[in-house]
């Protein structure tokens, strides 16, 4: 519980808001993130995981764990395995929070249309971003990196209400300095 107040007291006075999580593994980081979700959406909000494909299953039964405890079915979420399971996320909930998740291999192979077709902007202007494992964004250069900040664009250009979760317990892999790939997923571009 403390951890999810300081999420939502940072996310809400920042300039962007967005927040991480950086706590060590097996401490409830999902459940923190979901939890959030569940206090800062309103119904008809879509929220988009981005996450490491052996973690999808256990997002997915967070959101379910999370409608349950809720006594409410607030989450409808979409496990998306395949390119062709983006046609199944066609049906919006304006009574629910939309929820998508993805691996990040799927993700960095997305075309412009595809991923705008994944967030669904037509219907849906207030948008959570998770990245899970947000470490790996460390390397710019990496096509996963770039799916991300490409979303990120595509949410400016939309003028949605982009608020965004960055998750991960090893926020330094290699050198003190891959911290910035992380704190660069919290702002607007990579070089803020």
């Amino acid at each position: 519980a403390h951890d999810m107040l300081q999420l939502i007291i940072k996310m809400k006075h920042n300039n962007v808001p967005a927040g991480l999580i950086l706590s060590e593994q097996r401490t409830g980081k999902t459940r923190v993130a979901v939890a959030t979700c569940a206090e800062k959406l309103d119904t008809g909000s879509t929220i988009l995981v981005v996450c490491p494909k052996s973690a999808q299953v256990s997002w997915y039964t967070e959101f379910i764990q999370m409608n349950t405890y809720l006594k409410q079915d607030l989450f409808k979420v979409t496990l998306i395995k395949k390119i062709k399971d983006i046609k199944d996320v066609m049906d919006y909930h304006t009574d629910a929070i939309n929820v998508k998740i993805i691996s990040y291999g799927l993700f960095k192979i997305l075309s412009a249309p595809q991923t705008r077709q994944l967030i669904d902007f037509k219907h849906s202007k207030n948008i959570m971003f998770i990245s899970d494992e947000a470490h790996r964004l460390r390397n710019f250069k990496t096509m996963q990196s770039d799916a991300i900040f490409e979303m990120k664009h595509c949410c400016v250009l939309n003028k949605s209400k982009l608020q965004i979760i960055g998750i991960t317990g090893t926020p330094a892999v290699k050198d003190s300095s891959d911290v910035f790939g992380v704190f660069s997923l919290i702002n607007f571009s990579k070089i803020q």
